[in-house]
């Protein structure tokens, strides 16, 4: 017992060191966006008459209740509604992500079978990835919190009770990583199977909250029971800023605990490398097209492509659907609307809000776009030399994936702002498809700059693309509330969406997304001149 125990603490400890760039590029960025967000929040709904019409509109509006329910005019119940789910859904990705990569991964590249070898029980992984998500979320807990107060200057008990909500998300969604690893028999489709468990939730809460009964004063919403199916729903339950019911985040506690022992339980009923699932069978002989690395990494890639391609059609969705409400929800509030303003950059409301809708709608299709390009380290760890075993060259092999990405990002942020545009018009909206297919293209050459970070990271070192791509995301996340913080110029430069107009509140100028464009094929280039000239590390 005591040698299974002194494993998996050498087993965490590996994790963290290996870890060691990326679990803090994510605490910091989910810190900073929770910081910027809050400090934009003060600003704009730090009054009384503010919240009090903030209360009324967002209880009285369907859709704004998809992103939450109001519980009465304060500072803390707009920030329930404004970034609490938000940010819910990065922590549960985050520590799903987490428990995957040292579970199925490490099995699905091998370490894992040569670590039992050694005097390691055969829970020892296993237990040691539920620690370090354990560990990751409690610090996030303590700096959420810090946070709020700070930068909101909301009660202390108020915003310990909302981070414990996102905490209690972050471990939830880390048990059931841990489930989809016994299932699944090859990480993407554990990770697939956990993103699809956090699509059910966010879909549970909102019908929830767009079922709530709204108080006689029209100033709050009791939430309806389908949240409490919902691990993004407890916190909301629990009404941090109101009645502050503790016991609500019970669920939080009792939902990962069962589902860890599930996993344990699951574990010892199947061996290693191999999950309870079965990898679908395909095709005895593979078709044509599927003899291109292209097409192969395309249809090594389509579960990702569709899910990211329904997400962001659907975000495409909900803001057409906001589109006619801007005015109402802004009406009164010069805070708000000065801050609009500020972000849209222009006094036109609609025109600012479809600017920053497009600008949004392009952050999430550089997420998407530097997992596609990420998804090279996963092949290099497995397949990559049996791959170039062949006649694929290196930078053949490299350079479809690369493509699949650009591609597939800028197809998806196309459809997005196509759904906001078709939402719009169908709720009444007179609004013109010229200046909104003008605004997406504008943003494609800030997009393709993420897939060039992340593709020079991976040339340089296969560890390095996380780093490089994720790195450059957080500081533009970040930099996307540096108007309304009045960031440092030279830290709002260093955001590639910065150098980008925000059309169609701005005019295109020509200069700097042709800039951009060569930044994005130059450290392409380079990335796939420095694969060319490395090994392939297969213990990467």
């Amino acid at each position: 017992m005591t040698s299974h125990f002194a494993g998996t603490v050498e087993l965490l400890r590996l994790a963290v060191r290996r870890d060691r760039i990326t679990i803090p590029v994510w605490v910091v960025s989910l810190v900073g966006l929770t910081w910027a967000q809050a400090a934009a929040v003060l600003t704009t709904y730090g009054t009384v008459p503010t919240q009090v019409a903030y209360a009324q509109t967002s209880a009285s509006s369907v859709p704004a209740r998809m992103f939450g329910a109001v519980d009465g005019a304060s500072t803390g119940s707009v920030m329930m509604v404004e970034i609490y789910v938000f940010m819910a859904i990065l922590v549960g990705l985050m520590s799903s992500m987490l428990v995957v990569r040292h579970t199925r991964q490490n099995e699905q590249a091998g370490r894992l079978e040569l670590v039992r070898s050694a005097i390691v029980g055969r829970h020892a992984s296993l237990a040691a990835a539920l620690l370090l998500a354990l560990l990751v979320n409690v610090v996030l807990v303590a700096t959420f919190t810090a946070t709020l107060v700070v930068a909101s200057e909301l009660p202390v008990a108020g915003s310990l009770l909302m981070a414990l909500g996102w905490g209690g998300v972050g471990l939830t969604f880390a048990a059931i990583a841990a489930v989809t690893a016994q299932l699944a028999p090859s990480s993407r489709m554990a990770n697939g199977l956990a993103g699809a468990a956090l699509g059910i939730a966010f879909l549970l809460r909102m019908v929830g909250d767009v079922a709530g009964e709204v108080s006689s004063d029209g100033l709050a919403v009791a939430i309806a029971w389908p949240s409490w199916l919902s691990p993004l729903g407890w916190a909301q339950l629990a009404y941090p800023f109101g009645a502050q019911r503790w016991w609500a985040l019970l669920p939080a506690v009792l939902v990962p605990a069962a589902l860890v022992a599930a996993s344990f339980v699951l574990s010892s009923r199947r061996d290693v490398g191999r999950g309870l699932l079965r990898e679908p069978r395909g095709r005895a002989r593979a078709t044509r097209w599927l003899t291109s690395p292209t097409m192969l990494a395309l249809r090594l890639d389509r579960g990702i492509i569709l899910g990211w391609t329904f997400g962001i059609v659907v975000m495409g969705v909900i803001g057409g659907v906001f589109v006619r409400e801007v005015e109402d929800m802004l009406a009164g509030n010069e805070e708000a609307r000065r801050m609009f303003e500020q972000l849209g950059g222009t006094e036109v409301l609609v025109d600012a809000y479809l600017a920053i809708m497009i600008a949004y709608l392009a952050l999430f299709a550089a997420a998407f776009a530097l997992q596609l390009v990420l998804r090279l380290r996963g092949q290099e760890l497995t397949a990559g030399e049996s791959l170039l075993a062949t006649g694929t060259s290196r930078a053949r092999w490299m350079s479809s994936h690369v493509v699949v990405a650009a591609a597939s990002a800028s197809s998806t942020l196309v459809l997005g702002s196509a759904s906001m545009f078709v939402a719009a018009r169908l709720t009444g909206v007179d609004l013109a498809a010229g200046p909104i297919l003008e605004g997406t293209l504008a943003q494609l050459p800030a997009v393709l700059v993420f897939v060039g970070a992340a593709a020079l990271g991976f040339g340089l070192h296969s560890r390095w693309a996380a780093r490089c791509g994720w790195g450059l995301f957080a500081v533009s996340v970040v930099v996307l509330f540096g108007t309304v913080l009045q960031l440092p110029d030279w830290v709002l430069q260093a955001s590639p969406f910065t150098h980008v107009p925000l059309v169609p509140a701005e005019e295109v100028e020509p200069g700097p997304l042709l800039a951009l464009l060569a930044i994005a094929l130059a450290t392409t280039v380079v990335g796939v001149a420095s694969f060319r000239r490395r090994d392939v590390d297969p213990g990467a």
